[in-house]
């Protein structure tokens, strides 16, 4: 989409994007799937449930259900796989989804005193913060999560929006996330920038109306987010240096 505007909000997807997706998902995905089969007592299953989520080698397929999908979705693709004698029928999706997200919580978040992040995220969004640019994040993963993600980080003080999952909030590809942060910081929806991933961060971007800027340190390759994106950089690391160079060309273009 052709962008008239400065940027003056974003909205940044977390895995993938500010921390290194397979070191952290892709190692749980592999705890998380053998603990729901051996509860069960299907381990020999482990392998099927890895291949619903789009892992393989602890790498994602950007269009798999854990590279963007919330645990509800992600309890729909795994409850078939989950059928025992004692529940013939599969796990309750409701009850599953409480389950996979205990889990995943225990494996990227309680366990974790750090993560592996392509830049250092509080220098970039206290630089970001200075320029009196609005930082918020959208992402799949629930709040209790992606917060202490952010304290760990000592970032979670700059954000001012939080758009995370179990909320009640809209979820990506949902463009309504973005009109809710645009109407919370008093901006247009085209004065955001969504930095992600994945073609469901595109999508979202573009649902919403937004700047789409793809980053390729995740699971989305140049080839898949190209097409999709406004811009697309290498990491987070050039992120500054983007939107100072855009925003100087909307100055002077006569932007606002």
């Amino acid at each position: 989409m052709e962008q008239k505007m400065k940027i003056k909000g974003i909205l940044f997807d977390k895995d993938g994007t500010l921390i290194d997706f397979f070191s952290v998902w892709g190692t749980a995905a592999i705890q998380v799937t053998e603990k729901l089969c051996q509860k069960r007592g299907i381990l020999q299953r482990q392998g099927e449930l890895l291949k619903a989520l789009g892992v393989k080698d602890r790498r994602a397929d950007s269009e798999g259900a854990l590279a963007w999908k919330s645990y509800d979705g992600i309890a729909e693709e795994l409850a078939p796989l989950l059928v025992t004698e004692s529940e013939p029928d599969g796990p309750d999706p409701g009850q599953l989804s409480g389950e996979i997200s205990r889990l995943f919580f225990e494996e990227v978040a309680e366990k974790r005193t750090e993560y592996p992040v392509f830049t250092d995220v509080r220098a970039m969004m206290a630089a970001l913060d200075r320029q009196g640019i609005r930082i918020g994040l959208a992402t799949s993963d629930e709040q209790n999560s992606a917060r202490k993600c952010m304290e760990i980080l000592g970032a979670d003080k700059y954000i001012s929006f939080w758009g995370t999952a179990g909320t009640g909030l809209p979820e990506k590809p949902d463009g309504r996330l973005i009109r809710l942060a645009a109407e919370e910081w008093g901006l247009h929806p085209e004065e955001i920038a969504v930095v992600g991933d994945t073609p469901n961060d595109m999508r979202f971007a573009a649902a919403g109306g937004a700047f789409a800027v793809a980053v390729l340190s995740g699971t989305g390759t140049g080839k898949e987010l190209g097409p999709l994106a406004d811009e697309v950089i290498t990491s987070v690391a050039e992120l500054e240096e983007l939107l100072m160079r855009k925003n100087r060309e909307e100055e002077q273009h006569g932007s606002y």
